[in-house]
């Protein structure tokens, strides 16, 4: 047993010891953040940082992971669902893991916490009395391990185990979680890595402990998944999840591109935007709305990659370009949700309010903010993907969408999560309506 562990129990020591040596050091790194809130650029940031710090409080994911345990025992036994037996066996066994990874992990910190008595950063005179006081309750000397981190860590491990093509991003999101204790004030950066060293012994033994008493073997048992499309909108919907808890960001993102005055990095009237926002879009407008007709007059397959169109596909296309861009994007979300854009806030010398993307409002009457026309021109590109399978035309839509958004957002046109969200909603509203499409046309679901 202790062999599975030698690695993580080395770390452990090394970080036990560097606590006693290399304190001062620490000190002045949580000294730094301390002071972190006298710049424009710095407040915004901090505020980011103290709201995200909830994403790592254990509660959430034993309510989700509860959930999802509740979710296999009443739709485990209905007929309608029988034919997904093995996706909820799945969604039980991973609801079991996430909760366990999280209990273990959770009472091994908390253990480390009492035992060790470490003092908080923000508790007291540190630069005269570092010293720990063993066995004790107070809180204020549970610093080490964070439980946040440990939280943040373990439950990044679970996603990876499922997602290992995005499992950076994922260990990356989770760190973002775990610094944060260290900007507000609550924990030492020591304390963060142990935190991780905590979580990856906790989801261990898990595993361990689901194997022997509940014979799920997670070595193979998971299947990871693997689908492209879906996985780029796991890592959207993960992204978004931080917007939405922390919304500051996109006033610190936003403000990077600030030059003063009510000036942004970029001008409408310069080449580069000129370029994406004149050219480029309307290529992909001929591109996506026109050519396709063209085909089937023209031999211009090639431009297709082979492909021919015919009048079924052409017309889908064209609903799905009228219903997304024309009605959902431009009417429902730019003309009612009322978001101001980032030249028009008082952060950045105009004279409306900021408000996060998720609360509608009334500081905008048409053409708003909220989201990215440019860039859901961008994203829909998706639409061929969907009908051709072709991986380019995925990575394109990404691309373009993308790279779009960060014109409209070096311009102060537009906000992160105006970006963000273009691309989650062009993305999941093609999907369901080629779902639809390929169903009524090709008698049989969707299954790329």
């Amino acid at each position: 047993m202790v062999k599975n562990f030698r690695y993580e129990i080395l770390i452990f020591s090394i970080l036990f010891l560097y606590i006693f040596i290399f304190y001062n050091l620490e000190l002045g790194f949580n000294n730094y953040f301390l002071y972190f809130k006298d710049i424009f650029q710095q407040i915004y940031l901090k505020k980011f940082f103290i709201n995200i710090t909830a994403l790592g409080n254990s509660l959430w994911y034993f309510l989700f992971s509860i959930f999802l345990l509740i979710i296999f025992y009443f739709l485990k036994k209905n007929k309608k669902f029988i034919t997904y037996k093995v996706l909820f066996q799945q969604t039980f066994d991973s609801g079991l893991l996430l909760f366990f990874s999280v209990l273990f992990s959770g009472v091994l910190a908390q253990i480390f916490k009492h035992v060790l008595g470490r003092p908080r950063p923000n508790t007291g005179n540190l630069e005269n009395d570092f010293s720990l006081n063993f066995f004790t309750l107070d809180s204020n000397f549970h610093s080490f391990p964070s439980g946040h981190a440990t939280t943040a860590f373990v439950v990044g491990l679970v996603f990876a185990l499922f997602f290992p093509k995005i499992k950076y991003l994922i260990y990356f999101l989770a760190s973002i979680v775990a610094f944060s204790r260290v900007v507000v004030g609550a924990h030492f950066i020591t304390d963060i890595i142990g935190g991780g060293v905590v979580a990856f012994v906790g989801f261990k033994l898990s595993k361990i402990f689901l194997e022997k008493f509940f014979k799920i073997y997670t070595k193979n048992k998971f299947v990871k998944i693997e689908n492209k499309m879906f996985l780029v909108l796991v890592c959207f919907f993960f992204i978004s999840v931080f917007v939405t808890v922390g919304p500051d960001i996109d006033i610190f993102i936003s403000g990077v591109f600030y030059l003063g005055n009510n000036q942004f990095a970029i001008q409408s009237y310069d080449i580069v935007s000129v370029f994406f926002r004149k050219i480029i879009i309307g290529l992909i407008i001929i591109y996506l709305f026109f050519l396709p007709v063209v085909s089937l007059f023209v031999p211009v397959e090639k431009l297709f990659f082979g492909h021919k169109f015919n009048w079924n596909q052409i017309i889908y296309i064209w609903i799905s370009f009228i219903f997304i861009l024309g009605f959902f994007i431009n009417i429902v979300l730019k003309g009612m949700w009322g978001r101001a854009r980032p030249n028009e806030i008082f952060e950045f010398g105009g004279g409306d309010i900021f408000t996060p993307w998720f609360k509608i409002s009334n500081h905008c009457a048409t053409n708003c903010s909220f989201v990215s026309g440019d860039s859901a021109v961008g994203f829909s590109i998706i639409v061929f993907f969907l009908l051709m399978k072709k991986g380019v035309y995925l990575w394109a839509s990404i691309f373009l969408g993308v790279t779009i958004g960060i014109i409209r957002i070096l311009e102060g046109g537009h906000f992160f999560s105006d970006v963000l969200f273009s691309g989650i909603f062009v993305l999941i509203l093609n999907y369901v309506l080629y779902y639809y499409y390929d169903l009524r046309f090709n008698g049989q679901k969707f299954k790329n």
